[in-house]
């Protein structure tokens, strides 16, 4: 036996990967398992025992009481989630965006719109302002 599959036993014992003549085979690779198997297998066992689970050896603790009346007590309903609305960037009012059909500065847009090289900023300063009568 090789120092390299000597190193790989003792590795694979201490990672519980070998645990019969049939492991200790496919791991190594080492030919004269069917004749020294088990003799490895028990000195493996003797030097290096296999261990306890912890999922075994330690039990979960229990938290919540067993009593139904209590856990219906302590269970909560979900509260409804609320949806936040759109603000309107351009008239700052709920319900709508800039670009809906449905906001008061954009319907200020839409009147300039057959005016050539006029906004609607523009027009409304005009207006405001009275510096053109208004027919």
């Amino acid at each position: 036996m090789t120092n390299a599959t000597l190193n790989a036993i003792v590795d694979y014992a201490h990672h519980d990967k070998i645990q019969t003549a049939q492991d200790l085979r496919r791991e190594t690779g080492w030919t004269r398992t069917d004749q020294f198997g088990d003799e490895i297998i028990v000195f493996i066992q003797r030097h290096a025992p296999p261990r306890p689970s912890p999922f075994v050896s330690t039990p979960l603790r229990i938290t919540a009481p067993l009593h139904p009346s209590s856990i219906a007590l302590n269970i909560a309903s979900p509260s409804p989630v609320v949806k936040r609305r759109n603000k309107c960037s351009a008239c700052g009012q709920e319900g709508h965006n800039a670009r809906s059909k449905n906001c008061p500065a954009r319907q200020v847009d839409n009147a300039a719109k057959g005016k050539e090289n006029v906004s609607g900023a523009t027009l409304l300063s005009l207006h405001d302002d009275d510096w053109f009568p208004t027919t």
